[in-house]
């Protein structure tokens, strides 16, 4: 029997981590797994309220960083436990707030594994919002000229949302013809057309795929990927395009990715950044400084793979 680990990465939102992990209890029926929770230094001490809950549960291990170190790195302290401590031949990094219903969760992983020898496999990711499919994501123009006009296109973004905030707490209409002036010297509309090179056009979510971009909230690791990586993700991000530059780092290895709908979990999206954030302008600016940083990192990556292979 293959030893599974599950990598629960989480911040502040004490129920749904406690949903979640209940979940796998309440659901998966397999004798051989572990929990990993990694507490993001959570500002309110919900680590240690985990910590007391399930100490004396074998197979829970809850882990307090000692620092918010952010997506990429709280999931690599838990993927690296699980790896070099408790010997786990696939690990699975699921978000706080996701739950599993699926008795047979495991067994499907494992089974799919044996047919395609996948480095990555990816569920059929449902949102608990609206009820739509979140697997496989859609791709944009994997070259160093696309995410040049990502990043551009971030900024942009980004100063228009602090002037919109500036202007609603001032309505100065000079405010309004900077952000004009800007718009046309950058040529937004240029940075908009991202081109199609590596899109993937085919994102029919019941059919199984392979080679896609996976969503972040669960990813399940392989024995091939585990053997190969000390690390689940790029760790130089603090949040945002996780994703992109996973999907990146396998497309330029080799690494086979696979969607298959047959295997579900249930998304409740950012229920974390949400709790974290008072204000809609605070979370925008936080994503979109964020996404800057991770598009800059991808870039750097991409450059860096022009005389050496990439890796996490």
């Amino acid at each position: 029997m293959k030893k599974i680990c599950f990598v629960i990465l989480h911040y502040v939102v004490v129920d749904d981590t406690i949903e979640c992990i209940e979940s796998i209890f309440n659901n998966i029926n397999y004798q051989n797994y572990n929990i990993v929770v990694v507490d993001n230094k959570s500002s309110n001490r919900s680590g240690i309220i985990l910590k007391d809950k399930y100490e004396k549960i074998d197979n829970v291990t809850i882990i307090l960083n000692n620092e918010n170190s952010g997506f990429a790195k709280g999931n690599n302290i838990g993927y690296r436990y699980a790896k070099t401590i408790l010997k786990a031949e696939f690990i699975i990094l699921i978000n706080n707030d996701t739950i599993i219903k699926q008795n047979d969760f495991i067994d499907k992983i494992c089974n799919i594994y044996n047919e395609t020898k996948y480095y990555i496999l990816g569920p059929n990711i449902i949102s608990m919002k609206n009820n739509l499919q979140q697997n496989p994501q859609i791709s944009y123009g994997l070259d160093k000229k696309e995410i040049k006009k990502l990043i551009v296109f971030f900024r942009y973004t980004y100063l228009k949302e602090v002037l919109k905030e500036i202007i609603k707490r001032n309505s100065n209409n000079s405010i309004i013809n900077i952000l004009k002036v800007i718009k046309k010297r950058i040529k937004l509309n240029s940075v908009k057309s991202i081109s199609n090179k590596w899109l993937q056009f085919n994102l029919n979510h019941n059919l199984k795929q392979e080679n896609v971009k996976l969503h972040g909230s669960c990813l399940i690791f392989s024995p091939l990927f585990i053997k190969a990586c000390d690390n689940a993700l790029y760790s130089e991000t603090f949040m945002y395009m996780e994703e992109d530059i996973l999907y990146y780092i396998c497309w330029k290895n080799n690494y086979k990715t696979i969607y298959d709908p047959n295997i579900i979990i249930y998304h409740k999206e950012d229920i974390a950044t949400d709790e974290f954030f008072n204000s809609s302008f605070k979370k925008r600016k936080f994503c979109l400084k964020n996404s800057i940083k991770s598009a800059k990192i991808l870039y750097k990556i991409m450059d860096d793979c022009t005389n050496k292979s990439a890796n996490v």
